[in-house]
């Protein structure tokens, strides 16, 4: 099986100039799967900035925003970067880029069917950022603690 997708992701690889926004590899883990998160990498066209790129991957989407917004852009950590559109009924899609330069020709999607930041998804975001090159902690950082009130 993994032969296949070796395989597949190579004969996709080919094709990563194609416009249609292939993905030539997925994150294909248990728990990821179970929660209806989808990974996959897609090769960037000659040429193109990424954060264009990443940009144009999040409207082929065609997700109506929550509030009636354009999409949202930012830094996730580091180098990595994103795009990205949250609809109404909680379905999503974040396009995950590098700003080297020197990294890897691709973009991360990472589409979700709800919202929240579980384990499962901090594993996706993890593998996205390893495709695009940049390394992030193996756990997610601690949440902000609330100050006492005095």
């Amino acid at each position: 099986m993994a032969g296949l997708v070796q395989i597949a992701a190579l004969l996709l690889q080919a094709a990563a100039s194609d416009p249609s926004f292939a993905a030539v590899r997925a994150l294909d883990h248990p728990d990821v799967v179970r929660e209806g998160i989808v990974a996959e990498v897609i090769g960037l066209p000659p040429g193109v900035d990424r954060g264009e790129f990443a940009a144009r991957v999040v409207e082929a989407e065609h997700l109506p925003s929550w509030n009636d917004g354009s999409m949202t852009s930012g830094e996730a950590t580091g180098q990595l970067n994103y795009k990205s559109l949250t609809a109404g009924d909680g379905r999503g899609v974040v396009v995950y880029y590098s700003q080297d330069p020197g990294g890897p020709p691709t973009v991360c999607r990472l589409r979700t069917r709800q919202g929240g930041f579980t384990d499962a998804r901090y594993r996706a975001l993890r593998w996205c950022a390893l495709q695009v090159g940049v390394l992030i902690p193996d756990e997610p950082g601690q949440p902000v603690a609330k100050r006492r009130s005095r």
